[in-house]
């Protein structure tokens, strides 16, 4: 337990170095202050990556219709087995992915509040 979340940890704080080095150049080129993009910058992964961490029970995912078009249907994953499954891992991974970037998007908005 304490190896996944120490594993999170490190991930959500090496995925806020790009982040922050993004914000960097952002502030050289553009009139708005560093802390100002640090939390523009800050918030774009907890708004992308949030509903991931609430997807454990219903999932759209795309399905491709006509090599051109994509449509979402829902995916009820209700039905539960004993054993550990491939399908648990893989919804494990995605909702760790999704944690670490909702907490490296956190991480820069304490940045920004500090500069």
């Amino acid at each position: 337990m304490i190896k996944k979340s120490s594993n999170v940890l490190i991930a959500a704080a090496i995925s806020s170095v790009p982040l922050i080095l993004i914000a960097f150049v952002i502030s050289y080129f553009v009139k708005y202050s560093l802390e100002t993009i640090l939390f523009v910058i800050g918030g774009i992964p907890i708004i992308i990556f949030f509903p991931g961490l609430f997807s454990s029970s219903i999932a759209y995912t795309p399905e491709l219709w006509s090599n051109c078009h994509i449509i979402y249907r829902i995916v009820d994953s209700s039905l539960t087995s004993s054993e550990k499954t491939p399908q648990n891992d893989a919804s494990m991974s995605r909702f760790n992915a999704s944690l670490s970037w909702v907490i490296a998007g956190l991480i820069i908005w304490i940045i920004s509040y500090f500069v």
